[in-house]
């Protein structure tokens, strides 16, 4: 068995609470994403049962669906895969139904 590494990126939309000037509480974020965190790290991702595939697309989709349950702020989500994989960025902006996934350019 072998691994990949990937860096998840969360983007949430929200206006500015005027009292404290942010959106969000890193640590409220933190804490409503760790279940979905720890259903992928250092886990065989070709057994979770609702992954359609492996690929960094049908992850990005996957976390996306996910993430918003928990956070419907979220936005966006960017997986950037290592060297051997694709980078996706999935955008509910685009189509709030089915996400978009395109091809990201290399950083």
């Amino acid at each position: 068995m072998h691994g990949h590494t990937y860096t998840l990126r969360l983007h949430l939309s929200a206006p500015l609470d005027d009292w404290l000037g942010w959106a969000f509480d890193f640590g409220d974020v933190k804490a409503a994403f760790d279940p979905i965190f720890q259903m992928l790290d250092h886990q065989p991702i070709h057994e979770i049962a609702d992954l359609a595939d492996c690929d960094t697309a049908s992850i990005a989709h996957w976390v996306l669906e996910r993430a918003r349950l928990q956070l419907p702020q979220v936005d966006r989500v960017d997986l950037v895969g290592d060297r051997r994989l694709r980078r996706h960025r999935v955008d509910r902006q685009r189509d709030p139904v089915r996400a978009d996934v395109s091809g990201m350019e290399p950083a």
